[in-house]
């Protein structure tokens, strides 16, 4: 970094800039999940020990894990984990 000030202070390594328009839309619509239907809950899962399942299927929906979901399947159908299979250069 170049010693000025960051547009986002969150943003301690500076990852916006390097990411195009398409991570940027990304990162938006996730935030916006997060924003709407993680943050107003959060507190209170953490104190009732609770694990929002309901909301598991919600990243797939937003098109936000497509090649993740894909590579695991292909990656089971040959007895390998996904980890092995993204290794490989398979996802």
């Amino acid at each position: 970094m170049s010693g000025k000030p960051l547009k986002d202070p969150v943003d301690l390594l500076d990852i916006a800039s390097v990411l195009t328009d398409e991570e940027r839309e990304i990162q938006a619509t996730v935030a916006k999940f997060l924003a709407d239907r993680v943050r107003p809950h959060i507190g209170e899962w953490f104190e009732n020990a609770h694990f929002a399942r309901e909301l598991a299927s919600e990243p797939g929906k937003l098109g936000v894990i497509g090649a993740a979901r894909s590579c695991t399947r292909r990656s089971r159908r040959r007895g390998r984990g996904r980890r092995s299979a993204a290794r490989r250069g398979k996802c």
